[in-house]
C-alpha cells in the first residue's frame, strides 16, 4: 500500500509508467483456504468414531511400561498414532490446521481408511454432517449431549 501511496504522491506525468513498474514487479500468490470449523468437527467426530469401531473390534493400541499394555483408542490417539503421521507423510504436514479444505482432508482420510481396512477390517465413512451422522447412526439428538439418547416414546402426554 504504501508503494501506492508514493505512486498517487509523485508528479502526474510519472504515474503511470511507475503504476505499470509496480504491477509487473508484483507477485500474487494464491493461498488455499484452510478447513472450515464444519470439516474440523467431522474431523475429529471421525477420529471418535474409528476409536470406537477399533475398540469394539478388539484392536487395542499397545504401549509399552515396562511390558506392554493394551490400551483403548480415543479420540486423540486416533489424532495422533493414526491420522498425523498419516498426514505428514502424505502431505507433509504437521498440523491438521494447515490442512486446506479442498482436498487434503480426504486425501488423509483415504490412505488410512485404506489401511484400517485392509488391516483390521474397520471401516468408519468420513462424516459430512456429523450431527446428521450421529442422529442417524448413532441415536443422539441435536441439541443434547451426545452421550443422551433419544427418549423412548411412551405414547401421546397426558395433561
Amino acid at each position: 500500500m504504501k508503494a501506492l501511496k508514493n505512486i498517487l504522491d509523485g508528479p502526474p506525468f510519472h504515474v503511470r509508467p511507475r503504476l505499470q513498474q509496480f504491477v509487473e514487479s508484483t507477485h500474487i500468490e494464491r493461498v488455499p483456504a484452510t478447513r472450515t470449523s464444519a470439516q474440523n468437527r467431522a474431523l475429529h467426530l471421525f477420529f471418535k468414531l474409528l476409536a470406537t469401531e477399533l475398540n469394539d473390534g478388539g484392536h487395542t493400541v499397545q504401549l509399552v511400561i515396562k511390558q506392554k499394555l493394551d490400551v483403548d483408542w480415543t479420540e486423540q490417539l486416533i489424532k495422533e498414532i493414526l491420522w498425523r503421521p498419516a498426514q505428514i507423510a502424505v502431505l507433509g504436514k504437521t498440523s491438521t490446521k494447515d490442512l486446506s479444505k479442498s482436498s487434503d482432508l480426504e486425501r488423509i482420510y483415504d490412505h488410512l481408511n485404506r489401511h484400517i481396512g485392509e488391516k483390521f477390517g474397520v471401516h468408519v465413512p468420513f462424516p459430512n454432517d456429523e450431527l446428521k451422522h450421529l442422529e442417524n447412526n448413532q441415536g443422539y439428538k441435536t441439541g443434547g449431549k451426545l452421550s443422551d439418547p433419544y427418549p423412548e416414546y411412551s405414547g401421546p402426554p397426558t395433561i
